[in-house]
């Protein structure tokens, strides 16, 4: 399941941090 969710994660170019924020690549790797 922790997959999917970084696999979704990472489609939608947004990441999270540990401390609880979040970041967007805008198409960067």
């Amino acid at each position: 399941m922790e997959k999917e969710g970084m696999r979704f994660k990472k489609k939608i170019n947004v990441f999270s941090r540990p401390d609880g924020t979040s970041f967007l690549l805008d198409g960067q790797e």
